[in-house]
């Protein structure tokens, strides 16, 4: 629209050079535009593929907290296998508590 009304535009005071200004912005914002649908798309790629894993731990963990609520039935072990217990397990892991989760520091 403007490239075709641009001999009218300058005669009513716009600068010669704001059609090629226009279409350098254009072209500009198309370009991050692109960018930004390709990392919506490798971020989408990368959540599906983690859901799975994550999905494939869970019933790793579940399979763990059944057979050690059996073998160690009639315990008190047996109570440590409840997936609260083998999460805080991992997570106290990271510190310095030599994987005890009753050692672990609670947020204050």
């Amino acid at each position: 629209m403007v490239t075709s009304q641009s001999d009218v535009l300058i005669s009513n005071g716009m600068k010669a050079d704001t059609v090629t200004v226009l279409e350098n912005a254009f072209a500009a914002i198309t370009a991050k535009s692109n960018e930004q649908t390709s990392f919506q798309q490798q971020r989408k790629a990368f959540t599906s593929e983690n859901k799975g894993l994550y999905k494939e731990l869970y019933t790793y963990i579940s399979e763990v907290a059944k057979l050690g609520k059996i073998i160690f039935q009639g315990e008190q072990k047996a109570s440590e296998y409840t997936l609260e217990n083998l999460i805080a397990m991992v997570h106290s892991s990271k510190g310095n508590n030599g994987g005890n989760p009753a050692q672990e520091k609670k947020p204050s």
